[in-house]
């Protein structure tokens, strides 16, 4: 009895794993926790670039460039609204550097003096002349209408051709001077003015 030979096509029972029809790679969608947190951080970014904006909007309308008009504004809004009675403590940095204290009543300086790191006072009324002697002052200079003389002059000198880079804030109820800033090629300087009130009995 003659056996048959047997097929030799394998099946595909009979066919290796790598021989087999490869199955398609599952594409796993994006978490839905993933997809927020990217809008979160994106929505945050944006924000923060909105509030940068409007941070540098609001200081440099805070410090607007002096001008004349913007002097004689603050000049307008300290004879309506301006007390007769206050002190100033003036901080300057650069030109005259340090700290100030003024008391001014009924609309003249008083007392004027440089407060020193160590407790010591310098009286900047008081001068000496050439001869020995000493007078005083009047000190007119350190009032809130002195301050104004000052970026006045200033003004002037940019009129002649002296170009600086000057910013300037004045409070927006009495005009008085918060802060000024002034660069140019010989010298850089900030004043900062703190005004108090003063009731007198």
């Amino acid at each position: 009895m003659t056996t048959e030979p047997s097929d030799p096509t394998p099946t595909p029972q009979d066919q290796p794993p790598a021989a087999c029809a490869k199955d398609p790679v599952p594409v796993v969608p994006p978490q839905p926790g993933a997809k927020r947190r990217l809008l979160t951080l994106l929505s945050a970014a944006l924000g923060l670039g909105l509030f940068a904006i409007i941070l540098g909007v609001v200081w440099y309308r805070s410090r607007s460039p002096l001008t004349p008009a913007r002097l004689q504004h603050a000049r307008e809004l300290w004879q309506q609204h301006g007390p007769r009675d206050y002190n100033l403590q003036i901080t300057i940095e650069g030109r005259m550097p340090g700290t100030y204290w003024i008391e001014v009543r009924q609309n003249r300086v008083t007392r004027a003096v440089q407060l020193h790191p160590d407790g010591r006072q310098t009286d900047m009324l008081l001068v000496t002349l050439s001869d020995g002697r000493t007078i005083r002052r009047d000190g007119y200079e350190w009032s809130v209408p002195g301050l104004f003389e000052w970026l006045e002059r200033d003004l002037e000198r940019d009129r002649k051709g002296n170009s600086g880079y000057t910013f300037a804030r004045f409070d927006a109820y009495d005009g008085h001077l918060v802060e000024y800033l002034r660069s140019e090629s010989s010298q850089h300087y900030r004043l900062r003015v703190q005004l108090i009130p003063v009731s007198e009995p």
